[in-house]
């Protein structure tokens, strides 16, 4: 997908009013794509760090209610900040879970979480924390899709209505992996 598609995805399905974020080379794409359409200004703010980024999304979510988009970097050679972006979230959700309904949208390469990580149409629609277990005792899920799945359940525990894993670009088709109360 290019950037301009993703972006509008983010906007029309999504409803995305505020990026925040600090950009990075592997980025520039979709930065370059942002910057073309917003500069710099209140619907796009460029942080001095991920924290920030995530305290300037979290501050307009509370305040309008609406989607923010909080796009994360590498900090560069030998000084490497391995964020992990899934965590983030869903402790952003976790958070905002107490004063709003909310459902927290892991977008990623995949159309979902995967019977057969080599057949992109075996998604799993629903999963529970036993199937979860069950799979990566299986070895069925396995690598950085347990950490994402590890934090939706936590979500799910902690007062987030539902988790949804999926494709940026079938967030609206009912596809992907939903977890639920």
């Amino acid at each position: 997908m290019n950037a301009a598609d993703f972006v509008k995805v983010l906007e029309e399905k999504l409803g995305v009013g505020f990026y925040t974020g600090v950009p990075d080379s592997l980025l520039s794409p979709f930065t370059g794509e942002i910057m073309t359409r917003y500069g710099v200004c209140d619907k796009h703010v460029i942080a001095a760090n991920e924290g920030n980024a995530t305290g300037l999304a979290a501050g307009y979510y509370l305040a309008t209610g609406k989607i923010p988009c909080i796009y994360m970097q590498n900090s560069g050679q030998g000084n490497m900040l391995n964020t992990n972006a899934d965590t983030i979230a869903g402790e952003t959700a976790k958070a905002l879970s107490a004063l709003f309904d909310v459902t927290l949208v892991y977008c990623f390469e995949k159309k979902g979480v995967l019977r057969d990580e080599n057949d992109d149409d075996s998604v799993i629609p629903q999963i529970t924390r036993a199937e979860f277990e069950q799979y990566v005792a299986d070895g069925v899920i396995q690598g950085g899709m347990i950490p994402k799945l590890e934090n939706s359940f936590e979500a799910i525990n902690a007062g987030v209505s539902e988790v949804i894993i999926s494709l940026a670009s079938a967030i609206n088709d009912n596809g992907g992996t939903k977890i639920k109360k």
